[in-house]
């Protein structure tokens, strides 16, 4: 039985704020589609694809209510021309809860589940993966209409839930840092039991988010992710899917190279039977991420509960870069040795810069397996993990 390739992590993003109003003082009851709260990091991330100036027009124009900012044809594009990638996740990012309504006006970044589900009602290779702030009054009620609403998707039925505690500003497990429990615990737990009922996977962000930029926030850009608090959620045996492997570049960077919740998540895969790890981003970077990436995949145990993931439309890292940046970091750490080992074997690999970006991530993901030891048959196994999560 043939089971598909997905690329198990993109993203749909855009800039949608209520028609002749200031997005900072969005009124009641108005839900845009998708909006990043820092538009002056929005722009940078346009000028880094090129597409400043097409931000600049249509971010104009969306004051008069048109829908121009987003990569909703690049996403259509990518899969339609993909040689590798058959289907694809696209993700919601949750908004703020504020007294258990939506707080748009202080959500770093979010896109609307009716985004990514209209995605997914066009194209039936496209799988939405829906965001809910568990802490919303209608939490559940809203859980179980798009449960329904899932039913009727020409993919099959195929669905995932995005949990995403960094962004939508809660503890994982209603614990405040100083071991208190917060007054919404009990709500949290009875939505994990919830989605568990839904028997979907479960993907939550793991390591450093970037997305969050206020400092006042700093706690949950930092910790947001961390496995420890995610023990609520696993234990009610719902499929769990850490995305990012824990790990995030920018954190490695500044804190000296140590790995930022790498280690929980190995032990969480090698623990707990209904827990993997993607492996979105590990090629989008100049840092060493996929150092760490390269020894999960080493590990037979883990590499079977890897899922692959791109990141879309995060770009992916120049191979000849990567190797020279890695040339000034110290030669005995493993995880650098391991990225050499995977990057030599990726800039070796002819034509890989005209692939689309689905195509080349998942050949580099390919290469990398196979600089780490993986068989022909070990290397179609990952490519299906995300299928079998899935039900395929």
């Amino acid at each position: 039985m043939h089971l598909p390739a997905i690329d198990f992590h993109s993203h749909l993003g855009g800039h949608n704020p209520c028609p002749f109003r200031d997005p900072f003082s969005l009124p009641p009851g108005y839900h845009p589609l998708y909006w990043m709260k820092d538009r002056a990091y929005f722009n940078s991330l346009a000028e880094e694809a090129g597409m400043a100036l097409q931000f600049k027009v249509g971010l104009l124009l969306s004051r008069l209510g048109l829908d121009l900012v987003n990569n909703k044809a690049d996403i259509n594009k990518q899969l339609k021309t993909s040689r590798r990638i058959e289907k694809l996740v696209v993700l919601a990012f949750p908004p703020v809860v504020t007294d258990g309504k939506p707080d748009y006006a202080n959500t770093p970044l979010y896109v609307s589940n009716r985004a990514v589900m209209a995605l997914a009602r066009d194209n039936a290779k496209i799988i939405p993966g829906i965001s809910i702030n568990p802490l919303a009054d209608d939490a559940e009620p809203r859980l179980e209409e798009l449960m329904a609403e899932s039913k009727k998707l020409p993919n099959g039925g195929k669905i995932i839930f995005k949990l995403f505690p960094s962004v939508g500003l809660f503890h994982a497990d209603g614990i405040d840092s100083e071991g208190n429990e917060m007054p919404y615990r009990q709500k949290l737990l009875a939505f994990y039991d919830r989605l568990a009922g839904c028997n979907i996977p479960v993907m939550v962000h793991t390591g450093l988010e970037e997305v969050v930029k206020d400092i006042e926030f700093q706690y949950f850009m930092e910790h947001g992710g961390d496995v420890a608090k995610l023990v609520p959620l696993i234990e009610t045996g719902v499929t769990v899917i850490l995305a990012h492997s824990g790990y995030d570049p920018s954190y490695q960077k500044a804190h000296g190279g140590k790995p930022n919740q790498y280690r929980e998540v190995k032990a969480a895969m090698q623990k707990y039977p209904n827990v993997y790890a993607d492996i979105a981003g590990a090629f989008s970077t100049d840092y060493n991420f996929i150092g760490t990436v390269a020894e999960l995949m080493e590990d037979d145990h883990c590499r079977r509960k890897l899922i692959h993931a791109s990141d879309y439309p995060v770009g992916l890292a120049d191979p000849e870069k990567m190797l020279s940046s890695l040339a000034n970091e110290d030669p005995d750490n493993i995880y650098v040795q391991k990225a050499i080992r995977v990057y030599q074997a990726i800039a070796a690999e002819p034509g890989l810069n005209q692939m689309t970006a689905l195509d080349g991530c998942a050949r580099m993901a390919a290469l990398s397996l196979q600089a780490m030891g993986a068989t022909e048959n070990s290397i179609e196994e990952y490519f299906s993990n995300g299928a079998r999560v899935l039900g395929y």
